[in-house]
Protein backbone atom coordinates (compact mmCIF):
# COMPACT_ATOMS: atom_id res chain seq x y z
CA UNK A 1 0.00 0.00 0.00
CA UNK A 2 1.25 3.43 -0.93
CA UNK A 3 1.74 5.35 2.33
CA UNK A 4 3.54 8.57 1.45
CA UNK A 5 4.28 10.79 -1.55
CA UNK A 6 6.53 13.86 -1.51
CA UNK A 7 7.47 16.26 -4.29
CA UNK A 8 8.99 18.98 -2.05
CA UNK A 9 7.04 21.71 -3.83
CA UNK A 10 5.35 23.25 -0.79
CA UNK A 11 8.23 24.31 1.44
CA UNK A 12 9.22 27.59 -0.21
CA UNK A 13 10.10 29.11 -3.56
CA UNK A 14 13.42 30.85 -2.92
CA UNK A 15 16.14 28.55 -4.26
CA UNK A 16 19.16 28.46 -1.97
CA UNK A 17 17.21 29.66 1.05
CA UNK A 18 15.78 27.84 4.05
CA UNK A 19 12.17 26.61 3.90
CA UNK A 20 9.74 29.45 4.52
CA UNK A 21 7.80 30.27 6.61
CA UNK A 22 9.91 28.90 9.45
CA UNK A 23 8.59 25.53 10.58
CA UNK A 24 6.81 24.67 7.34
CA UNK A 25 8.50 21.25 7.06
CA UNK A 26 7.53 20.43 10.65
CA UNK A 27 3.91 21.17 9.79
CA UNK A 28 3.85 18.06 7.63
CA UNK A 29 6.45 15.79 9.22
CA UNK A 30 6.12 14.42 12.74
CA UNK A 31 9.86 14.39 13.37
CA UNK A 32 12.03 17.23 12.05
CA UNK A 33 15.43 18.38 13.24
CA UNK A 34 17.53 21.37 12.15
CA UNK A 35 15.11 22.72 9.55
CA UNK A 36 17.43 25.74 9.46
CA UNK A 37 20.01 23.47 7.78
CA UNK A 38 17.63 22.68 4.92
CA UNK A 39 17.54 24.61 1.64
CA UNK A 40 14.97 24.80 -1.14
CA UNK A 41 16.61 23.74 -4.42
CA UNK A 42 15.58 23.37 -8.07
CA UNK A 43 13.67 20.12 -8.61
CA UNK A 44 14.75 17.17 -10.69
CA UNK A 45 11.99 17.49 -13.31
CA UNK A 46 10.63 20.92 -12.45
CA UNK A 47 9.31 22.39 -9.26
CA UNK A 48 11.49 22.21 -6.18
CA UNK A 49 13.68 19.83 -4.21
CA UNK A 50 14.98 19.89 -0.64
CA UNK A 51 18.64 19.93 0.38
CA UNK A 52 19.63 18.59 3.80
CA UNK A 53 23.03 19.70 5.03
CA UNK A 54 25.01 19.60 8.26
CA UNK A 55 25.10 15.98 9.49
CA UNK A 56 22.96 13.17 10.89
CA UNK A 57 21.23 15.75 13.08
CA UNK A 58 19.39 17.28 10.08
CA UNK A 59 16.47 15.07 9.10
CA UNK A 60 12.73 14.64 8.60
CA UNK A 61 10.39 11.69 9.10
CA UNK A 62 6.60 11.29 8.91
CA UNK A 63 6.44 9.23 12.10
CA UNK A 64 5.05 5.71 12.39
CA UNK A 65 2.90 4.76 9.39
CA UNK A 66 3.05 0.93 9.15
CA UNK A 67 3.77 -2.34 10.94
CA UNK A 68 3.99 -4.46 7.79
CA UNK A 69 7.13 -6.59 7.51
CA UNK A 70 7.98 -5.30 4.00
CA UNK A 71 8.58 -1.69 2.98
CA UNK A 72 9.97 0.07 -0.08
CA UNK A 73 11.45 3.57 -0.01
CA UNK A 74 12.04 5.31 -3.34
CA UNK A 75 13.52 8.75 -3.95
CA UNK A 76 15.73 10.82 -6.23
CA UNK A 77 18.97 12.16 -4.76
CA UNK A 78 22.11 13.95 -5.85
CA UNK A 79 25.24 15.49 -4.39
CA UNK A 80 26.56 18.69 -5.98
CA UNK A 81 30.36 18.66 -6.03
CA UNK A 82 31.63 16.18 -3.42
CA UNK A 83 30.68 12.93 -1.77
CA UNK A 84 29.90 13.08 1.95
CA UNK A 85 32.84 12.82 4.32
CA UNK A 86 33.28 9.66 6.37
CA UNK A 87 31.62 11.05 9.48
CA UNK A 88 28.42 12.43 7.99
CA UNK A 89 27.33 9.94 5.33
CA UNK A 90 24.06 8.17 6.27
CA UNK A 91 21.32 9.55 4.03
CA UNK A 92 18.28 7.23 4.03
CA UNK A 93 17.13 5.10 6.95
CA UNK A 94 14.32 2.85 8.10
CA UNK A 95 13.26 2.98 11.74
CA UNK A 96 11.20 0.92 14.14
CA UNK A 97 9.89 3.78 16.22
CA UNK A 98 13.00 5.53 17.53
CA UNK A 99 15.31 2.58 16.79
CA UNK A 100 17.56 2.81 13.73
CA UNK A 101 17.18 -0.17 11.42
CA UNK A 102 18.28 -0.78 7.85
CA UNK A 103 19.88 2.25 6.24
CA UNK A 104 22.02 3.55 3.40
CA UNK A 105 25.29 5.48 3.70
CA UNK A 106 27.41 7.10 1.00
CA UNK A 107 31.14 6.46 0.99
CA UNK A 108 33.83 9.02 0.20
CA UNK A 109 34.28 7.56 -3.31
CA UNK A 110 30.64 7.41 -4.38
CA UNK A 111 29.73 3.87 -3.36
CA UNK A 112 26.83 2.97 -1.06
CA UNK A 113 26.91 0.95 2.14
CA UNK A 114 23.84 -1.09 3.09
CA UNK A 115 23.74 -1.22 6.88
CA UNK A 116 21.70 -2.54 9.77
CA UNK A 117 22.13 0.02 12.50
CA UNK A 118 25.85 0.79 12.41
CA UNK A 119 26.84 -2.60 10.99
CA UNK A 120 27.73 -2.62 7.29
CA UNK A 121 26.18 -5.60 5.49
CA UNK A 122 27.37 -4.85 1.97
CA UNK A 123 29.10 -2.11 -0.03
CA UNK A 124 28.45 -1.56 -3.72
CA UNK A 125 31.27 -1.73 -6.25
CA UNK A 126 31.43 0.20 -9.52
CA UNK A 127 28.15 2.01 -8.85
CA UNK A 128 29.14 4.78 -11.26
CA UNK A 129 27.22 7.69 -9.79
CA UNK A 130 28.16 11.17 -10.99
CA UNK A 131 28.41 14.27 -8.84
CA UNK A 132 25.77 16.83 -9.76
CA UNK A 133 23.55 14.21 -11.43
CA UNK A 134 20.28 12.82 -10.10
CA UNK A 135 20.00 9.11 -9.35
CA UNK A 136 16.86 7.22 -8.36
CA UNK A 137 17.20 4.93 -5.34
CA UNK A 138 14.74 2.22 -4.29
CA UNK A 139 15.38 0.29 -1.09
CA UNK A 140 13.22 -2.73 -0.27
CA UNK A 141 13.48 -4.52 3.06
CA UNK A 142 11.62 -7.54 4.43
CA UNK A 143 12.16 -7.41 8.16
CA UNK A 144 12.96 -10.65 10.01
CA UNK A 145 15.74 -12.55 11.76
CA UNK A 146 16.17 -14.23 8.38
CA UNK A 147 15.03 -11.37 6.20
CA UNK A 148 16.07 -9.80 2.92
CA UNK A 149 16.92 -6.51 1.26
CA UNK A 150 17.41 -5.18 -2.25
CA UNK A 151 18.80 -1.83 -3.35
CA UNK A 152 18.10 -0.59 -6.86
CA UNK A 153 19.69 2.49 -8.40
CA UNK A 154 18.20 3.76 -11.64
CA UNK A 155 16.28 0.50 -11.96
CA UNK A 156 19.32 -1.78 -11.57
CA UNK A 157 19.87 -4.02 -8.53
CA UNK A 158 23.22 -3.01 -7.02
CA UNK A 159 23.07 -4.82 -3.66
CA UNK A 160 20.86 -7.56 -2.24
CA UNK A 161 20.85 -10.48 0.18
CA UNK A 162 18.50 -13.02 1.74
CA UNK A 163 18.61 -14.95 4.99
CA UNK A 164 20.06 -11.95 6.81
CA UNK A 165 18.94 -10.23 10.00
CA UNK A 166 17.20 -7.01 8.93
CA UNK A 167 15.48 -6.12 12.22
CA UNK A 168 15.93 -2.79 13.96
CA UNK A 169 15.06 -4.26 17.35
CA UNK A 170 12.63 -6.90 18.52
CA UNK A 171 9.85 -6.37 15.96
CA UNK A 172 9.56 -7.88 12.52
CA UNK A 173 8.87 -4.51 10.93
CA UNK A 174 10.07 -0.99 10.32
CA UNK A 175 7.47 1.67 11.06
CA UNK A 176 8.81 4.64 9.10
CA UNK A 177 11.60 6.21 7.07
CA UNK A 178 13.96 9.10 7.64
CA UNK A 179 15.93 11.17 5.12
CA UNK A 180 19.06 12.73 6.57
CA UNK A 181 21.54 15.47 5.78
CA UNK A 182 25.05 14.53 4.73
CA UNK A 183 28.45 16.18 4.94
CA UNK A 184 29.35 19.46 6.58
CA UNK A 185 29.50 21.54 3.42
CA UNK A 186 27.18 22.60 0.65
CA UNK A 187 28.82 20.47 -2.04
CA UNK A 188 28.41 17.26 -0.09
CA UNK A 189 24.86 17.87 1.10
CA UNK A 190 22.15 15.50 -0.10
CA UNK A 191 19.35 16.95 -2.28
CA UNK A 192 16.08 14.97 -2.45
CA UNK A 193 13.08 14.87 -4.75
CA UNK A 194 10.25 12.59 -6.00
CA UNK A 195 9.82 10.33 -2.97
CA UNK A 196 7.45 7.44 -2.32
CA UNK A 197 7.09 5.04 0.62
CA UNK A 198 4.95 1.90 0.62
CA UNK A 199 4.51 -1.36 2.49
CA UNK A 200 3.63 -4.91 1.44
CA UNK A 201 -0.11 -4.65 2.07
CA UNK A 202 -2.68 -4.23 -0.71
CA UNK A 203 -4.27 -0.79 -0.84
CA UNK A 204 -6.29 -1.43 -4.00
CA UNK A 205 -3.83 -0.48 -6.73
CA UNK A 206 -1.17 -3.19 -6.46
CA UNK A 207 1.47 -0.93 -4.90
CA UNK A 208 3.30 -3.60 -2.91
CA UNK A 209 6.71 -3.72 -4.57
CA UNK A 210 9.18 -1.55 -6.48
CA UNK A 211 7.40 1.17 -8.44
CA UNK A 212 10.39 2.21 -10.51
CA UNK A 213 11.57 5.74 -11.18
CA UNK A 214 8.66 7.89 -10.00
CA UNK A 215 7.87 11.55 -10.58
CA UNK A 216 5.75 13.51 -8.10
CA UNK A 217 3.78 16.32 -9.75
CA UNK A 218 2.04 18.97 -7.66
CA UNK A 219 -1.25 20.43 -8.85
CA UNK A 220 -3.28 23.09 -7.06
CA UNK A 221 -6.91 24.25 -7.01
CA UNK A 222 -8.04 26.32 -9.97
CA UNK A 223 -11.82 26.45 -9.52
CA UNK A 224 -14.75 25.81 -7.20
CA UNK A 225 -17.00 22.73 -7.32
CA UNK A 226 -18.96 22.38 -4.07
CA UNK A 227 -18.45 25.26 -1.64
CA UNK A 228 -20.08 25.29 1.81
CA UNK A 229 -17.28 26.68 3.94
CA UNK A 230 -17.03 30.40 4.65
CA UNK A 231 -14.36 32.32 2.71
CA UNK A 232 -12.11 34.68 4.63
CA UNK A 233 -12.58 37.22 1.85
CA UNK A 234 -14.24 37.41 -1.56
CA UNK A 235 -16.33 34.67 -3.16
CA UNK A 236 -13.81 32.41 -4.95
CA UNK A 237 -12.99 29.73 -2.39
CA UNK A 238 -10.28 28.01 -4.47
CA UNK A 239 -8.29 31.27 -4.73
CA UNK A 240 -7.90 31.23 -0.94
CA UNK A 241 -6.32 27.75 -0.84
CA UNK A 242 -4.15 27.64 -3.96
CA UNK A 243 -0.89 29.03 -2.56
CA UNK A 244 2.43 27.29 -3.10
CA UNK A 245 3.11 27.73 0.61
CA UNK A 246 -0.01 28.25 2.71
CA UNK A 247 -0.74 29.47 6.18
CA UNK A 248 1.49 32.45 6.87
CA UNK A 249 0.28 35.09 9.26
CA UNK A 250 -0.02 37.52 6.35
CA UNK A 251 -2.40 35.09 4.64
CA UNK A 252 -4.56 35.04 7.76
CA UNK A 253 -4.56 38.81 8.08
CA UNK A 254 -5.64 39.13 4.46
CA UNK A 255 -8.48 36.65 4.80
CA UNK A 256 -6.72 34.09 2.59
CA UNK A 257 -8.45 31.02 4.02
CA UNK A 258 -11.76 29.19 4.30
CA UNK A 259 -13.30 28.12 7.61
CA UNK A 260 -16.32 26.30 8.96
CA UNK A 261 -17.87 24.83 12.11
CA UNK A 262 -20.85 22.90 10.72
CA UNK A 263 -20.60 19.11 10.68
CA UNK A 264 -20.48 17.62 7.14
CA UNK A 265 -20.00 20.98 5.42
CA UNK A 266 -17.45 20.57 2.65
CA UNK A 267 -15.46 22.49 0.09
CA UNK A 268 -14.40 20.70 -3.10
CA UNK A 269 -12.22 22.27 -5.77
CA UNK A 270 -11.20 21.54 -9.33
CA UNK A 271 -7.47 21.29 -10.04
CA UNK A 272 -5.02 22.29 -12.73
CA UNK A 273 -4.28 19.62 -15.33
CA UNK A 274 -1.25 17.39 -14.97
CA UNK A 275 1.82 18.43 -16.94
CA UNK A 276 4.44 15.98 -18.17
CA UNK A 277 2.52 12.84 -17.11
CA UNK A 278 1.01 10.47 -19.68
CA UNK A 279 0.47 7.22 -17.76
CA UNK A 280 1.54 5.11 -14.79
CA UNK A 281 -0.17 7.01 -11.97
CA UNK A 282 0.23 5.03 -8.75
CA UNK A 283 -1.85 7.26 -6.51
CA UNK A 284 -2.62 10.80 -5.47
CA UNK A 285 -2.03 12.54 -2.16
CA UNK A 286 -4.17 15.39 -0.88
CA UNK A 287 -2.43 17.80 1.50
CA UNK A 288 -4.41 20.23 3.63
CA UNK A 289 -3.07 22.96 5.92
CA UNK A 290 -5.41 23.63 8.83
CA UNK A 291 -5.57 25.00 12.36
CA UNK A 292 -8.18 25.68 15.03
CA UNK A 293 -9.32 29.24 15.75
CA UNK A 294 -11.41 28.49 18.83
CA UNK A 295 -11.26 26.30 21.93
CA UNK A 296 -11.42 22.53 21.54
CA UNK A 297 -10.66 20.50 18.44
CA UNK A 298 -12.36 19.25 15.31
CA UNK A 299 -12.00 16.43 12.80
CA UNK A 300 -10.96 17.31 9.27
CA UNK A 301 -11.95 14.87 6.55
CA UNK A 302 -10.16 14.76 3.22
CA UNK A 303 -12.58 14.21 0.33
CA UNK A 304 -11.83 13.06 -3.21
CA UNK A 305 -14.54 13.01 -5.88
CA UNK A 306 -14.13 11.19 -9.19
CA UNK A 307 -17.09 11.41 -11.53
CA UNK A 308 -20.09 11.09 -9.22
CA UNK A 309 -18.26 8.97 -6.64
CA UNK A 310 -16.99 10.59 -3.46
CA UNK A 311 -14.47 9.11 -1.03
CA UNK A 312 -13.82 10.60 2.39
CA UNK A 313 -11.35 9.33 4.96
CA UNK A 314 -12.24 8.83 8.63
CA UNK A 315 -10.88 12.25 9.45
CA UNK A 316 -7.86 13.54 11.29
CA UNK A 317 -7.94 15.59 14.47
CA UNK A 318 -6.98 19.26 14.33
CA UNK A 319 -6.30 20.47 17.86
CA UNK A 320 -3.65 23.22 17.72
CA UNK A 321 -3.77 26.89 16.77
CA UNK A 322 -0.69 26.66 14.55
CA UNK A 323 -0.89 25.27 11.04
CA UNK A 324 -0.58 21.51 10.58
CA UNK A 325 -0.47 19.69 7.25
CA UNK A 326 -2.71 16.64 7.03
CA UNK A 327 -2.09 14.19 4.19
CA UNK A 328 -4.21 11.47 2.66
CA UNK A 329 -3.04 9.02 -0.03
CA UNK A 330 -5.71 7.69 -2.41
CA UNK A 331 -4.24 4.82 -4.44
CA UNK A 332 -7.21 3.82 -6.57
CA UNK A 333 -9.77 5.92 -8.43
CA UNK A 334 -12.93 6.03 -6.25
CA UNK A 335 -14.91 5.49 -9.45
CA UNK A 336 -13.06 2.20 -9.99
CA UNK A 337 -9.69 0.93 -11.17
CA UNK A 338 -6.34 2.66 -11.29
CA UNK A 339 -6.00 6.38 -11.77
CA UNK A 340 -5.79 7.61 -15.36
CA UNK A 341 -4.49 11.00 -16.43
CA UNK A 342 -7.98 12.01 -17.53
CA UNK A 343 -9.46 10.99 -14.16
CA UNK A 344 -6.88 12.99 -12.24
CA UNK A 345 -7.42 15.97 -14.50
CA UNK A 346 -11.16 15.82 -13.71
CA UNK A 347 -10.83 15.09 -9.98
CA UNK A 348 -12.37 17.28 -7.31
CA UNK A 349 -10.84 17.29 -3.85
CA UNK A 350 -11.08 19.25 -0.67
CA UNK A 351 -12.18 19.23 2.95
CA UNK A 352 -15.16 18.31 5.08
CA UNK A 353 -15.96 19.02 8.71
CA UNK A 354 -16.06 15.70 10.57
Amino acid sequence: MLLWIEGFDNFGTSVGSAPSPTGVVARKYASVNYETCMDVETGRLGGYALQLQFDNGCYFSPGDVTTNDTVVLGFAVKWKTSWPNLLYKRFASLYDGATLGMNLAMTANGEVEVRRGTTTLKTTSGLGLSLGAWAYFEFKVTCADSGSYELRVNGVTVASDTGVNTKAGTHNYHTTFRLTGTSGNDGGAAIYDDLYFLDGSDGGNGNKDFLGDMRVVTIRPDGDDTVQWTPGTGTDHYALVDEIVAGTEDDDAGGDYVEDTVSDHKDLYTYAALAGVTSGIKGIQVNTDARITDAGSFTLKSVVKSGETESADEGQAISVATYTTKSRVVEADPAGGAWSVSAVNAVKAGVQVG
